[in-house]
């Protein structure tokens, strides 16, 4: 869901009079080689996390829609309000979202973190599916195209 731009996009633009205003960045993490002291760090920070009274748990995807409305839609909102083009989202844009996102998500990689029981952060991590998109040519996963 992040957007790319082949390189020479920058240049084409400006010849036409525009000009960048920010830098977006996108990062590609592989988790093969995670290192034992990385993993060391996670634990340290989740045990001291619990001492101030915060805990991080798997989202729940059979009670996704109270995940999403109800924690997750505030959460983001609020903490993006300060963003350059932040425009906050709607319930319906939320409910989109959630449900596009819902075929994607793998709870071992999505999280909820929570301040005695009150959501103050979230994280989410999703496969990059144009991997599996780019060697569909035709464009549909059915009947064949899914594997």
């Amino acid at each position: 869901m992040m957007t790319y731009n082949k390189p020479y996009y920058g240049q084409l633009l400006e010849n036409y009079g525009l000009k960048k205003e920010m830098d977006l960045y996108a990062y590609m993490i592989p988790t093969k080689n995670a290192s034992e002291k990385s993993l060391r760090i996670a634990e340290a920070v989740e045990a001291r996390l619990k001492t101030k009274g915060i805990t991080i748990r798997n989202v729940n995807l059979k009670d996704i829609n109270n995940e999403a409305k109800k924690k997750s839609k505030k959460v983001y909102n609020e903490a993006w309000e300060e963003n350059w083009g932040f425009v906050p989202f709607t319930n319906d844009e939320f409910d989109y979202l959630k449900n596009d996102l819902k075929m994607l998500l793998d709870p071992k990689f999505s999280y909820i973190a929570e301040k005695d029981g009150i959501p103050i952060g979230f994280g989410i991590t999703l496969p990059n599916i144009n991997e599996i998109l780019i060697k569909n040519k035709r464009g549909s996963l059915f009947p064949f195209g899914i594997f």
